[in-house]
């Protein structure tokens, strides 16, 4: 049976960091990423790294250490001495059995208590009042779709949730234009609202009227790109209409793009969309 001992909180020094390395690690740890060593040394170079937690368990008289595995690396990595207000936590727990260290392994880093994107976008909002009166659903669409646009398309995978939701602090302006268009079903696709943002970075006044159009599909021509845009976005918002095919974020805003850029050239547009061609540049 696992059983919790107690805690303690110490000074993080270079001896702890080699003590807890020097530990045998429970072998069903989770493998080595550098990518998250590389995320714990771009937080302790900026400051921000906090005070880690670690889990020691002992059975049979042996300790383990149950976690950790990239803080300790890191740590042990950094130049220079490790600051003197940096503290450690110490969690002790006893297991009786191997499947004991299983079950205290799982108490730590569970997704189910981790902040998701939406709630990290939330706190980031609620910061400026002027955005108090936008739901959180569609701040996510917002913040997920400027990211798209300022990217040009090319995806937001490399930006983490925390920097994507930064820039609503850069980008009020457009957020609080944005949100009464993205609350229509028709507009609420990341591909959408980065078309939006290029558009609005062009020309706010013409991107003013396009937008509204293409919302409320209400120019009065029905060949206008607007109009025709309209009609792909209303078509595309009807569950299981395109069976198989996947309409992606590059497609909404490539088909975006083509409707701006004919609106703009007083053209006509077939929204026409080739998987490997370039995205075209906003007029």
């Amino acid at each position: 049976m696992l059983g919790y001992l107690g805690t303690s909180i110490v000074k993080l020094t270079r001896q702890l960091v080699k003590e807890l390395s020097g530990l045998p690690v429970f072998k069903g740890d989770r493998p080595f990423m550098k990518k998250r060593q590389a995320f714990l040394a771009e937080r302790y170079a900026s400051g921000l790294f906090y005070a880690p937690r670690f889990a020691v368990a002992t059975m049979d008289g042996k300790r383990y250490r149950m976690n950790g595995r990239h803080s300790t690396s890191m740590l042990s990595e950094v130049s220079g001495g490790l600051p003197g207000n940096l503290m450690a936590v110490i969690d002790e727990w006893k297991c009786d059995e191997p499947a004991d260290l299983a079950v205290c392994f799982a108490q730590y880093d569970d997704r189910r208590s981790n902040r998701t994107p939406p709630e990290i976008t939330n706190a980031h909002a609620r910061v400026h009042s002027e955005l108090d009166h936008i739901s959180r659903t569609i701040l996510c669409v917002i913040v997920n779709g400027l990211t798209y646009g300022l990217e040009d398309g090319k995806g937001m995978t490399a930006i983490t949730a925390d920097n994507r939701a930064a820039l609503l602090h850069q980008h009020q302006d457009f957020v609080l234009w944005a949100a009464p268009l993205v609350g229509s079903r028709t507009m609420s696709r990341v591909g959408v609202v980065g078309a939006m943002f290029r558009t609005y970075a062009s020309d706010i006044n013409d991107a003013t009227l396009f937008w509204r159009w293409a919302a409320n599909e209400d120019h009065p021509d029905r060949k206008h790109p607007s109009r025709v845009l309209a009609r792909f976005l209303i078509e595309t918002a009807r569950p299981g209409v395109h069976g198989r095919k996947v309409i992606t974020a590059r497609m909404y805003y490539v088909k975006c793009v083509h409707a701006w850029n004919a609106f703009r050239g007083g053209n006509g547009t077939a929204l026409c969309y080739h998987r490997n061609a370039p995205i075209p540049p906003i007029r």
